[in-house]
């Protein structure tokens, strides 16, 4: 058995050095190594030392450091925000345990398909700051779709627009704490007699995530009492995997249900 070494760095540019000549992998919160078997893993680098603990409000923006876990950011959100779709995706995932150690930068590279950080960052049009081969701002979209912003960069921060919304989030899963099928992200914003802006992203289907851009454009600008949801999402053409015991078609349909059952929960209530 070979040996594994651990790395201590103090700065970003010393990790970014251990990962590019040492081949060693950025560590955080680990939860991604449990129950993992290690292959070509060379050593760890271990990000504690670095200064990227953080949620805090700036100006119009909320930037999150990478190193901070679900528990606290869905804590301090709702502190800056109540409400923030983040508390409720976030503060749904796995366990209590589990979420003190899920860091969001972590999470945002591995990016499961089951993620409940990914819908509501995409809905946010959230960006993310990196630091290595490919330094700057990007929008998470990129990140995500890009394989090129990984290759030796780490994810410092994570920056929000702070603006408020009212959101409606949803997890398909067999138990509380599972991992979910799909996930939905509802954020809309009204005037109390028209709708003046709606975002709705889907995960856990083949494209990994989606936006409903044909639907939010046939709900935008609507008077709230003139808008007609039953069957609002019978044209979804997103296609599911089959998962958890359902097939495909199944989870599609649940999917549509749901999803009106949001729009109605959040527009018409």
């Amino acid at each position: 058995m070979k040996n594994i070494y651990w790395h201590y760095p103090d700065s970003i540019e010393k990790a970014l050095d251990l990962m590019r000549n040492n081949q060693a992998v950025p560590h955080g919160g680990g939860t991604h190594l449990t129950g993992k078997r290690l292959k070509n893993e060379n050593g760890f680098v271990s990000l504690d030392k670095l200064d990227l603990k953080y949620v805090r409000k700036e100006g119009n923006t909320i930037k999150i450091g990478s190193l901070a876990d679900y528990n606290t950011v869905a804590e301090r959100l709702e502190k800056i925000e109540p409400g923030h779709i983040l508390t409720k995706s976030i503060g749904k995932a796995a366990t209590s345990p589990l979420r003190n150690r899920i860091t969001i930068g972590g999470s945002l590279r591995l990016a499961p398909n089951w993620s409940d950080l990914t819908g509501p960052l995409v809905a946010l049009d959230a960006q993310v700051k990196l630091e290595g081969d490919a330094s700057g701002t990007f929008p998470v979209t990129d990140y995500l779709s890009k394989k090129e912003l990984k290759s030796n960069t780490l994810i410092t921060e994570v920056i929000l627009p702070a603006s408020s919304w009212q959101s409606w989030y949803y997890r398909e899963g067999i138990t509380e704490n599972d991992h979910p099928a799909f996930t939905i992200t509802i954020l809309a914003k009204h005037d109390g007699n028209s709708l003046e802006d709606i975002r709705i992203v889907i995960t856990g289907h083949t494209k990994r995530f989606a936006k409903a851009t044909a639907i939010e454009d046939q709900l935008k600008g609507k008077e709230l009492k003139q808008l007609e949801l039953d069957g609002i999402a019978k044209d979804l053409t997103l296609k599911f995997a089959p998962a958890k015991g359902m097939s495909s078609e199944y989870i599609k349909h649940l999917t549509q249900t749901q999803l009106e059952r949001g729009l109605t929960e959040l527009l018409k209530s």
